[in-house]
């Protein structure tokens, strides 16, 4: 794996089942394909509703304690951060958070692809 650099390090580990470091996504432009089928949808909302609900709207993109996400995916930029909102800076948000968010790090990679695939539906 050393001979690995940059992108192709990064998409090495995602697929490997490594877990991603905050500090090992922050350097790489790494793309991140957002999975479409109905199982991982599923398996996001459950996710979602479990971690995220209490805080984030999923119908609206205002919030009372934080930014609702409807369609957070689809916007220009992120609601606080004002990163562009790609699925990266939405899996650097989860493990390095800006803001008040807390960090949910300990995350498998396999659940944040799940709730990726899930704030694409919103």
């Amino acid at each position: 794996m050393k001979t690995l650099t940059g992108v192709a390090a990064i998409i090495f580990l995602m697929f490997s089942g490594v877990s991603l470091s905050a500090g090992a996504q922050k350097g790489a432009d790494a793309k991140i394909v957002v999975k479409k089928d109905k199982k991982s949808i599923e398996q996001g909302k459950a996710l979602y509703d479990k971690l995220c609900i209490g805080c984030h709207d999923p119908k609206s993109a205002r919030g009372d304690m934080a930014p609702g996400h409807k369609g957070i995916l689809k916007n220009p930029t992120l609601p606080v951060s004002k990163r562009p909102a790609t699925p990266e800076n939405v899996v650097r948000q989860l493990r390095d958070p800006f803001s008040d968010m807390p960090s949910f790090a300990h995350l498998k990679d396999e659940q944040v692809q799940d709730l990726l695939a899930y704030l694409n539906t919103l």
